[in-house]
């Protein structure tokens, strides 16, 4: 694969992907209904985001603090959703991503860590 030089507890971390719920209110209307769990999930590496992009992306009116880099093609995930650790320790809410190949082998999506959607996860 590759080889990398990696301190003890920065390597890859399994995530899960949860979609976003659609519901529907009792006038019609379209309101939040919280994020259910995919089957998708794949590892990534969580490294926090520089200075620069945290300015690009606040510019653009997305505010981000990591960076998850993925490796495979398995387990695509899309803006809007959310990516959890599987031990549950952080929630990660994807504001963009960017395929830099564009072969679908390698994507990078840029996150904010959110700690208010826990309760909005299902399962």
């Amino acid at each position: 694969m590759f080889q990398t030089n990696i301190v003890p507890g920065q390597g890859f971390v399994l995530l899960k992907v949860y979609e976003e719920k659609p519901t529907i209110s009792s006038k019609g209307r379209a309101k939040p209904g919280g994020y259910e769990p995919t089957e998708k999930e794949f590892f990534g590496m969580v490294t926090s985001a520089s200075q620069s992009e945290r300015e690009q992306w606040k510019q653009r009116g997305h505010a981000i603090t990591h960076k998850i880099i993925k490796y495979g093609s398995v387990g695509n995930a899309k803006p809007t959703d959310v990516l959890r650790e599987v031990n549950g320790k952080a929630e990660y809410y994807i504001q963009g991503m960017k395929n830099p190949a564009g072969l679908n082998v390698t994507h990078i999506y840029y996150v904010e860590e959110r700690l208010d959607i826990k309760r909005d996860l299902e399962g």
